[in-house]
């Protein structure tokens, strides 16, 4: 007899309503199946990442250990690295840790785009 089937046998015996045996069976099958887990919901700086990597915007970063400033569009971020492409067509990749910061620059109107907003 399968172990489900002692389980459900001796809840029979003991008088339990059928309900608990299903909702056993249910609970020993949800546990063995973590296919349908989803990913969670980026958040907090997690969130602002992808929303830069999505919008391909510009991104300067501050590296700690050397203070080197590093300026590129965001290919992918993960939990502990980010991966920078710059304009030379290079790609580096910054350990979160050895951030001091990042940031981007908000676009300037130019004499013009101010002209045409009057």
């Amino acid at each position: 007899m399968s172990n489900t089937a002692n389980t459900a046998a001796r809840y029979a015996e003991e008088g339990y309503r059928n309900e608990q045996i299903v909702m056993t069976r249910k609970t020993l099958s949800l546990r063995g199946n973590k296919s349908h887990k989803s990913k969670p919901t980026p958040k907090g700086h997690e969130a602002f990442l992808k929303a830069l990597e999505s919008s391909e915007a510009i991104v300067n970063f501050e590296k700690i250990s050397s203070g080197v400033l590093i300026t590129g569009k965001i290919k992918h971020s993960d939990k502990y690295t980010i991966s920078v492409t710059t304009e030379d067509g290079q790609t580096h990749v910054l350990f979160k840790h050895d951030l001091s910061e990042f940031w981007t620059e908000a676009k300037q109107p130019n004499q013009e785009e101010k002209d045409a907003q009057q």
